[in-house]
């Protein structure tokens, strides 16, 4: 009721996917031609992916060896971002003795998820940070980014990975299905699928596919959401609004 009377003031809408776009049409919150999607915009040069040598230097901090894999994650660690999807994951792999689990960011569940964890017996194999202020560094520390997130409105993280150069195992959501291009710069599971996730992460362990994923998925983020071809798109939206307001001068 509320975004139905604000959008009556509104001159524009923008949103953030074609999947939210579809949702407020669907609700009939404005008329199509009001509601407009622009992508969020990645800062290219910031969210970068490490050289050789910053990768080692950084995962050394951890105690992480250049033969270990690292799958991680960063997210608010509350219901909707499906870390317990993560965690099961985790123990369905574990007999792979190389593998590292990193949890990035904090929240409510932090406590349950550690305790979890040690209750597996797999205390040693997780490294939970708590809160991070920059994450390019631990992006960069992961060889494979996965959150089986319950929702998203864009999934902002999930652009900042494959920025790095990090392959992503994602929910198979509407929003998500525009961010990471499936089969190409990573892979989508059906939501709460411990069993699906875990087949996704076990053939991204291969390092030559990992490779080509990474690759894609820098030229993903670079075609698609570029922070300079962002501004741009709002800015001339902008540009067209006031010109339909108060003319071309």
């Amino acid at each position: 009721m509320l975004e139905k009377k604000a959008a009556q003031w509104c001159d524009a809408i923008i949103v953030d996917t074609k999947a939210v776009r579809d949702y407020g049409l669907g609700l009939n919150i404005a008329p199509s031609d009001k509601i407009h999607q622009i992508y969020m915009g990645i800062e290219l040069e910031y969210f970068r992916g490490y050289n050789p040598e910053e990768k080692i230097a950084q995962r050394q901090k951890y105690g992480i060896g250049s033969d270990n894999i690292v799958i991680g994650t960063i997210a608010r660690l509350v219901p909707d971002k499906g870390i317990e999807t993560f965690l099961a994951c985790a123990q369905r792999l574990r007999d792979n003795k190389n593998l590292v689990f990193m949890v990035g960011g904090d929240g409510e569940l932090r406590k349950d998820f550690e305790r979890e964890v040690q209750k597996a017996g797999m205390k040693e194999r997780f490294i939970f940070t708590g809160h991070l202020d920059n994450v390019v560094p631990y992006l960069n520390m992961f060889d494979i980014f996965c959150l089986p997130t319950l929702r998203e409105g864009f999934g902002v993280v999930f652009a900042e990975a494959q920025a790095c150069g990090v392959p992503v195992v994602a929910s198979d959501i509407g929003p998500l299905r525009e961010v990471v291009a499936d089969g190409v710069s990573g892979k989508l599971v059906p939501v709460n699928n411990a069993e699906k996730f875990s087949d996704a992460l076990q053939s991204l362990l291969d390092s030559n596919l990992r490779y080509k994923y990474s690759q894609a998925a820098r030229e993903h983020v670079r075609d698609n959401f570029d922070i300079n071809k962002i501004n741009e798109q709002t800015l001339a939206l902008y540009k067209q609004l006031w010109e339909q307001k108060y003319g071309a001068n």
